[in-house]
């Protein structure tokens, strides 16, 4: 399984690809875009602390997801053309995981 970094290289077909992004912005920052014939397995964090339902960490394809208890991140799996944007400017967003062909 060859891995390469998330900035500035493109995996070829059959190649796996480390993602791992974290941000603070607003739902408009993009954080990741899952490209075109690919999958991302992985998860969704945030450096918030508590829990606080109001709280939004991170927007998929537009919709909110809330915070996550403290007990640990949110895992998911992504289809190709999924968009994942920052929930709040005062808390980070991050995304880790793979990337592979769908």
């Amino acid at each position: 399984m060859a891995l390469s970094s998330a900035v500035g290289i493109a995996a070829l077909p059959g190649d796996d690809k480390q993602i791992a992004v974290r941000l603070t912005g607003s739902a408009t920052t993009v954080l990741y875009t899952v490209p075109s014939g690919r999958k991302f397995k992985g998860m969704l964090t945030t450096s918030r602390e508590t829990d606080t339902s109001s709280t939004i960490i991170a927007y998929i394809d537009s919709k909110h997801v809330q915070y996550m208890p403290k007990s640990g991140p949110i895992y998911l799996e992504l289809a190709a053309g999924a968009v994942v944007t920052c929930g709040s400017t005062s808390y980070a967003t991050g995304v880790f995981g793979v990337e592979s062909d769908a």
